[in-house]
């Protein structure tokens, strides 16, 4: 778990998405990468759609950094598609009490 403020975590996933999208089309997965790079622009888009509630807590989820490099050493395309749902699902769960919105948004890019 890894504590972030709103703005960070959106960051945070945004920077995510860069280098996902990067990995996946060095490796050869087209349509994944293409996938990652529609979250990506999703993302990009949201602080123009989305009015971001004032909050003063802390937002505890996964660490973002963690799943990428996880990532990086598996090279079975269902196991990466499971762990960015997966990590997508836990932040939509962590941000459920701060932002319904941006909760939304995080399961409608899966």
């Amino acid at each position: 778990m890894k504590k972030y403020t709103l703005s960070k975590l959106i960051n945070s996933l945004i920077m995510f998405e860069e280098a996902l999208s990067k990995y996946l089309d060095e490796k050869g997965y087209a349509d994944m990468a293409r996938d990652s790079r529609r979250r990506l622009d999703a993302l990009r888009d949201s602080s123009n759609l989305i009015v971001v509630e004032m909050t003063l807590e802390p937002i505890y989820t996964v660490d973002i950094s963690e799943v990428l490099n996880l990532i990086r050493n598996i090279n079975d395309r269902n196991r990466i598609e499971e762990m960015v749902r997966n990590m997508y699902m836990e932040i939509s769960k962590a941000l459920e009490n701060v932002s319904l919105e941006y909760a939304e948004l995080m399961k409608s890019l899966f």
